[in-house]
């Protein structure tokens, strides 16, 4: 029924506690299958995956190649996969106790095309729904809704990980992760996986993931080129929202805008970065500058700009960038702070 896809990069110390994590409950071995997928590994993970193909015998778990690159890796896993849903799984991270079981149940409670499921960041629970509120399905005529909420809030649902994706659905549509793109390609996967859905989407609050906070991944590791790489992935997933409804346009440019605010704070404004403060603050200055993002702070309205997560493009939108500046630093050190505790 399920098709666990794990990229393994380099997982020598990490990937034998993910698909432990798995294989927890015995009597539900027979309804999954574990993809691994090495890609350019040059430490002793092939050796760990193969030992755990013995290690759990009456477990189908099969050691795959492909090209180094987690998007590579992901597509190696859609072509190979037997089962009717994919599941993501990082090889540092690791599933929740009964998180098969509760997708068993839901799967009989509803009948969607996706199911999304709260997770575990560190220490700090991320719900996926308002407080009270412990499932919920949005059925065709309602769905418009929820897309423009998840669209909107791409740190809190666009993740490929505690998720059910129907493999069908992919392949009916042709859809795999953009190679070329290496940040944001797991959001621009389920953007456009998203706007296949047509019966139902399916939220659980419950934590069904455990997210590893780990300091020294690329994700968190100062290179000087995430606004670049960032800038191509939102121009390519532009083109996939062009003929959508207005709603969801409207949502995408926020989607846009919580992308620059990333890349604000794990570039630009993070305590690794050596420039001196009025350095970043130019280098923001010539960022907002250029498309998409310039368009999408002109379009935004000042009354969108009341929450928290809006308040450095308010600054921006009033052409004070010295006050978003600072907001951006106050964010990066409160991220380096968590992260070094691992919380």
């Amino acid at each position: 029924m399920f098709s666990f896809i794990i990229p393994c990069y380099n997982a020598a110390e990490t990937v034998e506690s993910a698909v432990d994590s798995i294989c927890t409950d015995e009597k539900y071995r027979g309804l999954y299958e574990i993809l691994l997928v090495l890609n350019g590994c040059t430490d002793g993970t092939k050796q760990i995956a193969e030992n755990l193909q013995k290690k759990y015998a009456d477990v189908q778990i099969r050691v795959l190649e492909s090209g180094k690159g987690v998007s590579k890796a992901r597509n190696k896993g859609i072509r190979e996969a037997n089962g009717q849903w994919l599941v993501f799984l990082d090889a540092d991270d690791s599933l929740a106790s009964d998180a098969i079981k509760v997708s068993l149940e839901d799967l009989q409670y509803a009948k969607a095309d996706f199911y999304l499921y709260g997770h575990r960041k560190g220490a700090e629970q991320v719900h996926i729904l308002d407080e009270g509120t412990d499932k919920y399905v949005h059925d065709h005529i309602n769905m418009q809704v929820m897309l423009t909420q998840i669209i909107a809030n791409p740190t809190r649902y666009m993740q490929v990980w505690a998720k059910l994706f129907n493999r069908e659905l992919i392949v009916e549509n042709h859809l795999f992760f953009q190679e070329e793109l290496r940040l944001a390609e797991d959001s621009d996967f389920t953007l456009r996986y998203m706007l296949t859905c047509c019966q139902a989407m399916f939220l659980h609050d419950v934590p069904a993931y455990q997210y590893a906070l780990s300091e020294g991944s690329a994700m968190r590791t100062y290179d000087g080129q995430k606004v670049e790489q960032y800038l191509i992935s939102m121009m390519e997933s532009k083109k996939a929202v062009e003929k959508a409804d207005p709603q969801i346009q409207k949502a995408f440019e926020t989607y846009i805008l919580m992308h620059l605010n990333i890349a604000m704070v794990r570039e630009v404004f993070c305590v690794e970065n050596p420039a001196g403060f009025g350095a970043k603050v130019k280098k923001l200055q010539e960022i907002t500058k250029r498309e998409p993002f310039a368009e999408c702070i002109a379009n935004v309205k000042l009354s969108d700009c009341g929450s928290a997560r809006m308040l450095p493009i308010l600054c921006l939108k009033l052409k004070v960038a010295g006050f978003a500046g600072i907001i951006y630093t106050l964010r990066a050190k409160q991220n380096s702070k968590k992260e070094k505790r691992g919380n």
